[in-house]
């Protein structure tokens, strides 16, 4: 399950604010002027080198830092200066540099720590977004274009990039969950096969809310470690299955439930067509599949994130976020009825569907 960007930057590295505004003279040229980007290049040197872990103990002086983190005395100096300008540091008259409070979230260890965010954003998603020209040219993600392979391929083969990866689509999963329970009705469900589940997070906040359901997540081999881990810390490996494969080739059988959460959006309509038709066909005859996506408006009226989230999965993944019509025809294409939308307190909306004979 992919990104939308970065709420924690959770939904916004790859997502846009929520509450979108119409650009005037001013804002216009703040986004040309703005200084996030130097920032933001702070905070990155201070993740990557791993500088809040090293001051947590105490003050150190700049060449230390630099002596047992591989850089320059009088170039690290300056960036720590830079840093304590913004309030993450506080430098002593002594010469040495401590971790402010705010300075601690760049930390990996606390539970609301920005540091996997910083990381995604500088070496991901900042890079893909240089080749959005190039997307608009050919069509093809700008991610494939810059870094010579997707986005699922990169993560593969650079574990310190999929890492933050994975516990940044956690924190989506779980951000996301109570939204999706509070508005979508799982009692009627025995069997729920959460499809590019990721790590179950989004799962097991449905089975623990409805104790009688089973489960299986279906996912890429090369994540069921990180799955196998967070199902059996919530206690539900005797409640929910863990299958590894390919969705665009099957997914597995026997389900009334199928999730589709913050899936469809990754991919174009080829292949959202191909995973429908595997669900359809997997599924029980009254069984159904909910998709939990965005739903574009079906024009612009009024400034709305979801335009710039679109274009976002068109720099990250190829894909795009679609209107209700876009979804039905899908839908409708692969043998499917769209039965229901139904918004819900997050960006995202439910759209559940059924066969056409089993639809009330």
């Amino acid at each position: 399950m992919p990104p939308e960007t970065t709420t924690t930057q959770t939904e916004q590295s790859i997502k846009p604010a929520q509450e979108a505004q119409a650009l005037t003279r001013e804002t216009l040229t703040e986004i040309v002027d703005t200084n996030h980007v130097n920032r933001l290049a702070l905070l990155y040197v201070m993740v990557k080198l791993e500088l809040a872990e090293a001051l947590h103990s105490g003050p150190q002086t700049s060449d230390a830092l630099a002596a047992a983190h591989g850089a320059h005395p009088e170039a690290l100096r300056r960036v720590l200066r830079a840093v304590a300008s913004l309030g993450l540091l506080t430098e002593y008259v002594d010469g040495t540099f401590a971790l402010t409070n705010l300075g601690q979230l760049l930390r990996r260890d606390l539970p609301d720590s920005i540091r996997d965010q910083v990381l995604l954003v500088w070496e991901l998603w900042i890079p893909a977004r240089t080749g959005l020209l190039a997307a608009v040219r050919t069509g093809e993600s700008a991610f494939s274009q810059v870094f010579g392979e997707s986005l699922y391929e990169h993560l593969t083969h650079v574990p310190d990039v999929a890492r933050p990866f994975d516990t940044e689509m956690i924190a989506i999963s779980r951000d996301s969950a109570h939204a999706l329970l509070a508005a979508y009705d799982f009692a009627p469900s025995a069997k729920i096969i959460d499809v590019g589940g990721g790590a179950g997070a989004l799962l097991a906040a449905i089975l623990q809310a409805h104790p009688h359901a089973t489960g299986v997540v279906f996912e890429r081999p090369d994540v069921l470690a990180s799955t196998r881990e967070h199902l059996a810390a919530a206690g539900l490996s005797e409640r929910c299955d863990i299958v590894g494969g390919d969705m665009f080739e099957a997914v597995p059988v026997g389900g009334d439930t199928y999730m589709l959460s913050h899936i469809l959006h990754n991919w174009d309509d080829a292949h959202c067509v191909q995973l429908l038709q595997n669900c359809r066909a997997a599924m029980a005859p009254q069984g159904r599949i909910v998709i939990f996506e965005r739903r574009m408006p079906e024009r612009v009226t009024e400034p709305d994130g979801a335009y710039e989230a679109d274009v976002n999965m068109l720099v990250i993944t190829g894909g795009r976020q679609r209107t209700e019509a876009q979804y039905r025809a899908l839908l409708a294409t692969a043998g499917l009825e769209l039965t229901r939308v139904i918004p819900t307190a997050s960006v995202r909306s439910v759209f559940e569907a059924k066969l056409p004979d089993a639809s009330p």
